[in-house]
This record gives C-alpha cells, structure tokens and sequence, in this order.
C-alpha cells in the first residue's frame, strides 16, 4: 500500500512543481507588464518634458534673434510689427514653459496642443530653473514693453538688445543643460525599464525552460542539443564582423545571415531578399550584370572553383549610398566610398545519380574593406604628393636662387591677398567680385608658374581655378560656399612654406641675381619657354622674338606688372591667335607661329609694350558666341553689339572664345588679369587684330611711379 501512494506523491509532487512553475511565470509576467505600463508611462511623460527643454533652447534663440531683427528693423524705419508680435509669442511660450517647470502648469506642446506639465524634482534640474529665472526675470521686464507698445523706443529696443546680447547665450546654455538632465533622467529610468524587463524575461524562459524541461522529459536532452547548436550559431552570427549568408539558385538570401551584413553593405536586408535586387541599388550596372553572369557560373559547375575565384569581378566592389530608408546607421556620407569584398564558397548537396555532388547554395562572405582601400588610395597620394614637391624643388632648383626666391615671394604675396580678400568678403558681401579677385590672383600665379616651368604650382592653381570656376558659374552665390576655397588656399600655403625652406637649405642665402642687370634677357627667355610649353600642350608650333633691351631700366614695381601681362598676352596669343599647323598650312602660313613681343622707348620716361602674333585675328562672331553661351547676353543682344564692344568685352571676367576648357585657357579670365594690371599701372592698352593676318596688343605707360 505504502508503495503504491509512493508513486502517487511523485507525480502530485511533479504537478505540484508544475503548477507552482505556471503560476510563477504568470506573476512573473503581470509583475513585468505592470512595472513595464508604470516606467513607459514615465518615460513618455519625460520624453515631453525633454522636448520641451530642448524648445526652450530654441525660443531662447529665437527671442534674441527677433530683439537684434527689431532692432535692425528700427535702425532702418521699417515696420516691425510682425518681428514684436514673434517675439511676443516666443516669450509668452518660453515664459509658460519656464513657469510649468517651476511649479507646475499649462503650456502649448510641441505639437501645438495644451499640456499640463508638472514641476520638476531632483535637486539639478530645480537647480537650473533658479539659475534661469534670474536670467529670466529681467529679460522679460526688458522684452514686455516691446510687446506691449505698437512702435517701441529706440531706447527700450536697445535695452533689450543689449540684455541679450550679455545673458542670452548664457539662457540657452541653462536650456541645454536643463535638457541634459532631464534626458539623463530618462536615461535613467529606461536602463531601469530595460533591466526590469531583462531580469523579467530571463526569469520567464527559466521557468518556461523548467515547465518544458518537467512535461517533455524524453524530449529533454534532444531539445537542448537543439537549442545548443541554435545558441552557437546565433553567436557566430551575431558576433562575426562580416557579412555572411547563403544565396539560394534563385539568388535569394536564405534565412539565417549574420548580424553585421547590413551594416557591411549599407543598406537593410532580410533573408527572402533577392540579393542582385539589392545589389542593384548599389552599384553601376555594368558591376551588376557582371556579378549576375559570375553567380551564374558558380552555380553551373562547369569550372573549378579554384579557377572561379581568380576570375571573381566582385573581390573589389564600390558601393554607392542606398537610397531612402535603406540606409543603416548614420547618413551616408557621400564623400567617402564604402568598398566590399564578396567572396563565393560552394556548399555541396548529396550525390545525384551520376555520383556528382552538385552546388545548391553559395557561401556569401561580404568584407568591408573600406578601411585598407582609403589606406592604400592615401598612400598612394602621399606617394604622389611626395613625387609632386621633389619635382617642384627640381624645378626651382633649376631657376637662379632670386628669380626662385621672388616667385616664391610673389606666390605668398598673392595668396595673403586672396586671404584677405576672403576676410572682407564677409563685410562687402559683394561674393562674385571677391570670385573674380580671386580668380586673377589665382590665374596670376598659374601663368607664373608656367612661365617658370614649375609644374607644381601649374597644377595646383589649376585645380584651383576647377574649384572658383564652379562657383563662379553659381546663380546664387553665398558666403558658405566661399568654405570650399580655405582648404587649397591652405595647400599652396603649407606646399611654398615647405619648398622655400627646402630650397633655402639647397642653395647658399648669399646666392643672387642682379634684377635689372640681366633681367631683360631673362624676361624674354621666359616669355620663349612660355611659349614653347603651352605650344606643346595646345599641339602647336610656335617661334617668338623678344626685343626687350629696356626692360632691365624700368622700376620693379613697373617691371614685375608688364613681366604679368606679358605672361597673359603670350599664353592668349597661343591658345587664341596662332592656329593649328594643318590650318596654318592650308592658309599659305608657316608651320610655325610667329609671336613678337617688343618694348619701345618712346620718351624718357614712357614706354610702348606690344605682342603681336600673326595668326588667325580676333573673330567678333566668336566672341558673339561666347557671350551668348555665358548667359549673360541672349542672341538678340549679343547680335546687336558694334565691332568695337565686342572686342572690348574680351577684357570682361569669365568671357572666353575657347571651346574647351584646360590648363592653359577658356576660364576667361587671362585677359581679365591684364585689364586689372594696365588699370594699376595707369597705362593704356589698345587691340589691333587683322583676319588671318595679326593681332597686337599694345600697352603704353610711363615708368614713373
């Protein structure tokens, strides 16, 4: 008998546990639920109130703003009647917001809506709402006063101006960390919501674990096997870096992929996905269409896969940003490309009937290899930048020590002006004239530059020019766009500062060049290596002539001003005035152009300076059409400009008859740098132009100061 009730106790002994196990795990559940209700309630409460703070920090910026627009509005006599009325709103609502915090209240929500908010506890936040109010309370004696009048005193504007311009920041500073401590708050309470739940649901799957383990017993130890290997493979996939997953025939991602591969690619997915779907929207279609035949042949069998690996297009793959919501993260940033590796391993199926196991899924491994990209890309560029400023120093080597030492000069010089031209861009706001400004500088130091041969400064101030060239062309230029041009203005900077010391620790500091003694034959050797370089680059064939015998007399200021339209004039006789030997040919012309550059005395103290060319002649209907393609000038008044106008508009900013664009013309700004250096000079330049037959620019001045 007794062992017959033995048994009996054992299983109600088993129930019992069971039930008790059930009801636990019901409690357990109403207990998290209810603690879950209480906390999210909370939290939304607070999430309000950290909204609010944070409007706080904005109607404090918003009341200082429409004080300085009242301000400027009665400076210049115009009605401010909407600006008060701004700022009456803004205070009131700054003014309820504060006050609830305070002791509790209605204000308007973020949404529009009345609030009831309560008081805030916890000695920090009250802290700071002490702090406020007595920024607050005279603030506001200050602004009522402008609400309260139709056309406020100047004085009472002024009081209030001045009140803000001392405290208003320190406000918001007092609305920022107000906002800080409430969401630090609900910080707080979530990580409690979040452990409450945690603690809540361990407890739950162990007793949902103890009930499985009591009425599945047989099943125990299968089940955790299962739930075992079910535990690994979530950590492998939850834990590996990379993107893994395996593509089905039917290019779909099957249903287990690791944590990271979203992130990887940058764009969401989800097993189901069509993967040539999704990669589609991240690369060109040319990668596509190649990932798609390589996919293609993995799965056809019909090459080894060694020999498929090599050939794999996808080992180096450029994904541009998803689009929409499909991305991951923080905002693509489209000045950085991310690369992926994707390599293909073939998973196996059973033998068919020919003993043959046949592929049936792919091994996707995608690596972010974004990082040893950009490495071996800025190695690659310092390589490159290294090799850049050896020859830059070959190159200023080569020249004698003061011409060196007075390009270098002269390239400092104009880059300090162009920043001080960006310094009072700001107060002139004038943008396309401080464009233009520096433009010419910019165009000046590139003709140097070629003019001496130094490569280097020829292509930075033509990378340069790319840059002021865009914004010039830009309808609606603003001041934050001028951010674009600090950064090569910076490198020229850093890149001369860096070849003058290496250069002066080359060279003996005694080392000089009598500036007016040889400078009339150095003058026109340069003018002749000008020349020839841009001839070569233009695929032309050019002879110039200098006759200069009395530059080596004129002051420097004078010298180096004609040396820089000289350099102008030579480069646009070149590219603008001799033709192409096949058109030189068919005219009955030499091959080679003739370009001469003569300076006259024509009294003691006044000088003629003339290049001259014997090529194509200034075209007015080209210049027609370069006004038209400009924008500038529409068809109908382009075509009814004289001969003369036309000509003259040459000398205007952004004009060009080039038709393509290159380092060495169609900025149109070559002919913009002499007009600004002949009006320096107070000299005179006339134009003189044949068809087919010449073209002279003269430039008539007098050497003394």
């Amino acid at each position: 008998m007794e062992r017959t009730k033995q048994p009996k106790r054992r299983r109600a002994e088993r129930y019992r546990r069971i039930i008790i196990a059930i009801g636990l795990f019901i409690v357990l559940d109403l207990i998290v639920l209810a603690a879950t209700l209480f906390l999210s309630h909370q939290i939304l409460e607070d999430v309000a109130t950290v909204n609010l703070a944070g409007r706080q920090r904005m109607l404090s910026q918003r009341i200082a703003k429409t004080i300085y627009a009242a301000e400027a509005e009665q400076s210049t006599a115009q009605t401010a009647n909407g600006t008060l009325s701004e700022l009456k709103a803004a205070t009131a609502l700054f003014d309820s917001t504060l006050r609830g915090f305070t002791v509790g209240g209605g204000t308007l929500g973020v949404n529009g809506q009345e609030l009831r908010i309560k008081a805030l506890e916890g000695e920090a936040p009250r802290n700071i709402l002490r702090r406020a109010a007595i920024l607050w309370t005279p603030y506001v004696a200050l602004i009522d006063p402008l609400t309260g009048e139709i056309t406020p005193a100047a004085e009472t504007i002024r009081k209030a101006s001045e009140y803000s311009k001392i405290n208003s920041n320190k406000l918001l500073d007092l609305m920022n960390q107000l906002t800080a401590a409430l969401e630090e708050n609900v910080a707080d309470k979530t990580d409690i919501l979040r452990l409450v739940q945690i603690v809540g649901v361990v407890l739950a799957l162990a007793n949902f674990a103890f009930i499985v383990f009591k009425l599945i017993g047989r099943l125990r130890a299968q089940d955790a096997l299962v739930k075992q290997q079910q535990r690994e493979n979530a950590q492998i996939f939850a834990t590996i870096r990379d993107g893994l997953f395996l593509l089905h025939p039917d290019g779909m991602i099957g249903s287990q992929m690791s944590a990271s591969l979203p992130t990887v690619i940058g764009k969401r997915v989800a097993p189901g996905d069509d993967f040539l779907s999704v990669l589609e929207t991240l690369v060109p279609e040319k990668e596509h269409e190649a990932a798609k035949e390589y996919i293609s042949l993995l799965f056809g069998d019909r090459v080894k896969e060694s020999l498929v690996a090599s050939l794999n297009p996808l080992s180096q793959l450029e994904l541009r940003a998803a689009d929409g919501g499909g991305d991951v993260g923080k905002e693509a940033d489209s000045s950085a490309s991310r690369f992926v590796s994707l390599q293909f391993s073939r998973v196996k199926g059973e033998k068919n009937e020919m003993g043959v196991r046949q592929t049936t899924h792919l091994l996707v491994t995608v690596h972010d290899v974004s990082e040893r990209v950009r490495l071996i890309q800025a190695v690659k560029d310092a390589e490159m930048r290294a090799q850049e400023e050896i020859k830059g120093l070959l190159d200023l080597l080569e020249l004698e020590p003061a011409v060196s030492r007075r390009f270098l000069n002269d390239t400092e010089q104009s880059l300090d002006a162009i920043n001080d031209a960006l310094r009072g861009a700001g107060q002139t706001r004038d943008y396309p004239s401080t464009i233009s400004e520096i433009f010419r500088r910019v165009h000046h130091l590139k003709g140097e530059a070629a003019a001496h041969s130094l490569s280097l400064f020829e292509t930075l101030a033509h990378r340069f020019e790319n840059i002021l060239s865009e914004l010039r062309d830009r309808p609606n230029l603003k001041g934050e766009d001028l951010l674009a041009i600090p950064p090569h203005l910076e490198d020229i900077y850093s890149r001369t500062a860096k070849l003058r010391s290496l250069a002066e620790r080359m060279t003996s500091k005694d080392a000089h060049l009598t500036q007016n003694a040889a400078s009339g034959h150095e003058f026109g050797y340069m003018l002749e290596a000008l020349a020839e370089k841009v001839a070569i680059n233009q695929k032309k064939k050019v002879r110039v002539t200098a006759d200069v015998p009395d530059f080596g007399s004129l002051p420097d200021s004078k010298a180096t001003m004609l040396r820089d339209i000289a350099i102008q004039l030579v480069r646009n006789a070149v590219v603008h005035g001799i033709e192409a030997t096949n058109e030189r040919v068919i005219s009955s012309k030499t091959e080679s152009g003739n370009i001469h550059v003569t300076l006259k005395r024509l009294e003691a103290d006044k000088f003629e300076f003339a290049v001259r060319d014997d090529g194509r002649g200034v075209i007015p209907d080209h210049i027609r059409e370069s006004l038209v393609k400009s924008g500038r000038y529409s068809r109908a008044e382009a075509d009814s400009l004289d001969e003369r106008t036309l000509v003259m508009k040459l000398f205007e900013p952004g004009i060009s008859t080039s038709p393509t664009v290159d380092s060495d013309a169609g900025r149109g700004v070559g002919l913009d740098v002499v007009a600004e250096k002949v009006k320096i000079m107070g000299a005179q330049i006339r134009l003189g132009s044949r068809p087919n037959i010449y073209t002279q620019f003269s430039v008539t001045f007098s050497s003394a100061a």
